[in-house]
Formats: structure tokens, C-alpha cells, sequence
């Protein structure tokens, strides 16, 4: 097996493990990393089941190699965007109250919109 496909493996490992500890759909994943291109200029459009091909690759399949929209993965998971969508940001800091964020579902669970309430620091 070649190193691109061991990277591949590599990544699916990372990837499962990253949607475990957020409980976050293959779904959301692809929407949040496709956000994150189309913000940096990218049309690329990121779907489930190139989400689920690289989770499930195995040395006899899934692609050879990792595409180059898969840096887009590793933003939407480390810029915190994922977190946040699913409400699982960082408890409040020792700086004080921290914004409160709420969000909106359609009846199948899909969030389709958020409300901020912004924190105010005592002064």
C-alpha cells in the first residue's frame, strides 16, 4: 500500500473519531467544510458520501489518494465551526459571560438558522 493511501486511511481514522466526540452527522460535515471553501473563494460543492468514502476507506477501497477539499474538513472541525453548529462551544472563560446562541430546526432536526445573544461584561 502506498503513502497516499495509508494518508487516506489516516484521515478517515481522524475524521470518525472527530464526528464521534461532537455527535456530528456526515451531513453537517459536508455542509460546514463546503461553507468554509465557498467563504475562501472555492466552489466546491463537499457531499455526504465523499465524506462517508473517506471514513470508510479501507486499503481494498475508498479513493486513492486525499482530495484537496478535505483541507476544508480539517478547517470546519478546527476552526470550531462544526462545534458551534451543533451548540457544543467552549463553556465561559475566566474573562466572563460568553455570547449565548440558539438554534433554529426544521421538524427533520436540520438546523436551518441560529439567534446570538451577545454577552455584556460588568464594568
Amino acid at each position: 500500500m502506498d503513502q497516499r493511501k495509508r494518508d487516506v486511511i489516516e484521515a478517515g481514522r481522524w475524521l470518525s473519531e472527530r464526528r464521534a466526540e461532537l455527535g456530528a452527522s456526515s451531513i453537517l460535515v459536508a455542509r460546514m467544510a463546503t461553507l468554509v471553501a465557498n467563504r475562501q473563494g472555492d466552489p466546491v460543492k463537499i457531499h455526504q458520501q465523499q465524506i462517508s468514502e473517506i471514513e470508510n476507506a479501507a486499503p481494498d477501497k475508498g479513493p486513492r489518494s486525499l482530495r484537496p477539499w478535505f483541507r476544508y474538513v480539517r478547517a470546519a472541525f478546527d476552526s470550531g465551526l462544526i462545534a458551534d453548529a451543533l451548540g457544543k462551544s467552549p463553556p465561559e472563560t475566566d474573562e466572563g459571560p460568553r455570547d449565548e446562541v440558539f438554534y433554529i430546526q426544521s421538524e427533520s432536526g436540520e438546523i436551518v438558522g441560529r439567534l446570538t445573544w451577545f454577552a455584556r461584561g460588568s464594568t
